[in-house]
């Protein structure tokens, strides 16, 4: 993945930047935005999970699989992922293994 600037990613989502600096925040006081690597990310359904109804909708129409749009950002080991489903927002957070 390619890294955007705070700016950028914040201008596409801003609700999203905020919950995922809210998660980096947690493993670091006093983060700013600017100290975060921020990404523009693209989510899938889990493969792990079966389609529903609307996926499977979007799977016979378009023959793809929908995806979600989100955001990304890690810092000192630490990540966190925020993308949108129907404005719901769903996210992660963890350590970035090596």
């Amino acid at each position: 993945m390619k890294p955007v600037s705070f700016s950028e990613a914040a201008g596409r989502h801003p609700e999203l930047v905020r919950q995922v600096l809210a998660k980096l925040s947690r493993s670091r006081r006093g983060l700013t935005a600017n100290e975060v690597s921020w990404y523009l990310v693209e989510c899938g359904d889990d493969p792990e999970q079966p389609l529903d109804e609307a996926a499977c909708a979007d799977v016979m129409l378009t023959g793809t699989v929908p995806v979600r749009h989100g955001v990304a950002g890690t810092v000192a080991g630490h990540f966190g992922c925020c993308c949108s489903v129907d404005y719901a927002p769903c996210g992660k957070a963890g350590e970035v293994r090596h």
